[in-house]
């Protein structure tokens, strides 16, 4: 339901940043002489810039409704002081692909690491815990 929640705000988002731009631009196809006001520039800037500026919005959005995207982005931007430092999220394995932690490692991505080690792709060591890939 909160995936939903999200959708539907991100979709609203899109809906009012754009609405404005094409609403000029239906109506400036429709009635041309209003291309003729003298401050019609300022209003196709501020209607292209609300547009465009839409892009920004979905990550805020993201961080404010996703607590999994929260985290890693907290965990990536973690060496900036305005951040609070953070463990480690779920997702993020030190040991990623070793059969020692394999345990908190999703079943989608032990498949993915077995396919990749019969290949040859990755060669584990246990011993030190390090995983390299050729």
């Amino acid at each position: 339901m909160i995936m939903v929640k999200m959708m539907i705000t991100c979709v609203a988002t899109f809906t009012l940043c754009w609405l404005p731009f094409n609403l000029l631009i239906i109506v400036g196809d429709e009635y041309k002489e209003i291309y003729e006001y003298k401050d019609i520039i300022y209003v196709w800037f501020a209607c292209h810039w609300l547009s465009m500026s839409h892009a920004c919005y979905n990550p805020l959005i993201y961080i404010w409704m996703n607590g999994r995207f929260r985290d890693g982005f907290k965990y990536v931007f973690r060496f900036l002081p305005c951040i609070k430092r953070t463990q480690r999220p779920d997702f993020v394995s030190p040991h990623f692909g070793t059969s020692a932690n394999s345990s908190a490692v999703k079943p989608s991505m032990r498949r993915l690491n077995t396919h990749l080690h019969k290949n040859g792709l990755i060669h584990s060591h246990i011993e030190d815990h390090k995983t390299s890939i050729v």
